[in-house]
């Protein structure tokens, strides 16, 4: 399937949260970004390979290989820009050896405690996690296709992942409530779902079309990100963690972004937004390396 451009623009918007995060301390800035990001996971890679998936013309071992590529060569380089500055400042010691395998492995998301998930160039925590849901991603698309054949299995489907998610959310411990909301690949993989969900969604819209104006679908689109900018910022932190707050805005940003009548006459179809959008994988990466430079050198 075509790439939606506009969706590049989004892929900016929200890494352009992020990087606010770590610089200006907005604090939902990170929380709704990575929610965001692991829903759009889900989204995009169920446009792009769920013919080829469901027809029987899709080769995992090429799918796998194709993901590392992505993710490996520039985590490394990160890796190793951060470890520099840690052995020129001499703060690199025999205990970070083990830590140092598990992270360039991309495994650090899988250990709970925070001087590992969050080592070295700390944003690489998110593909750890990512790399969790990539190889799943087929055995999650077939399950979620066979099961929306069924309205009673969608809306069980849904139920449950809302309750047992709502449930860890209200029992968990405080200790607890950032590694097991934020971090956890097992809890995480629920935003990657209910990215494959929206896709599913918006295959199903498309193909009808709405009725409603375009105007009226662009006020929709600009208020959901709009809304979703405003909880980022009013929330507690406690339910900043709740990425389940902001699924369905998301979502529906997403499909209206998507749909060829509205997102084309958006702002963002604006090229430079889109282009910038290309390098977001990059400057997340990347801006976290910078910002350990930056610190050493005391500018930040």
């Amino acid at each position: 399937m075509k790439a939606i451009e506009e969706i590049s623009s989004l892929r900016f918007i929200f890494i352009l949260l992020i990087v606010l995060h770590h610089t200006v301390s907005y604090t939902g800035g990170g929380y709704l970004g990575v929610a965001f990001f692991f829903m759009l996971g889900g989204f995009v890679m169920t446009l792009g390979y769920r013919d080829r998936i469901l027809g029987g013309d899709f080769s995992y071992r090429a799918f796998l290989l194709r993901r590392a590529r992505k993710y490996y060569p520039l985590h490394w380089i990160c890796l190793a820009a951060v470890l520099v500055l840690l052995v020129y400042t001499h703060a690199i010691g025999k205990d970070r050896v083990g830590t140092l395998f598990v992270n360039a492995a991309l495994l650090q998301s899988w250990v709970p405690v925070k001087s590992v998930y969050f080592s070295f160039n700390a944003p690489s925590w998110f593909l750890s996690d990512m790399l969790f849901f990539v190889a799943l991603f087929p055995l999650l698309l077939k399950g979620i296709t066979a099961i929306l054949r069924s309205k009673r299995g969608t809306a069980a489907l849904l139920i449950a992942l809302v309750a047992g998610y709502l449930t860890l959310f209200f029992t968990l411990k405080e200790e607890s409530r950032h590694y097991v909301l934020y971090i956890f690949p097992l809890v995480r993989l629920m935003d990657f779902v209910l990215g494959i969900f929206t896709a599913q969604l918006f295959l199903s819209i498309r193909k009808k079309e709405t009725a409603l104006p375009v105007p009226a679908l662009k006020v929709l689109m600009y208020g959901s990100l709009g809304l979703l900018i405003l909880l980022s910022l009013v929330l507690p932190t406690r339910y900043l963690m709740c990425s389940l707050l902001f699924a369905p805005l998301i979502a529906a940003l997403l499909i209206l972004t998507s749909l060829e009548s509205v997102g084309k006459r958006s702002l963002f179809s604006w090229k430079p937004l889109v282009y910038l959008g290309s390098f977001s994988f990059e400057i997340y990466m990347l801006h976290g390396v910078v910002l350990r430079y930056l610190e050493y050198y005391g500018i930040l």
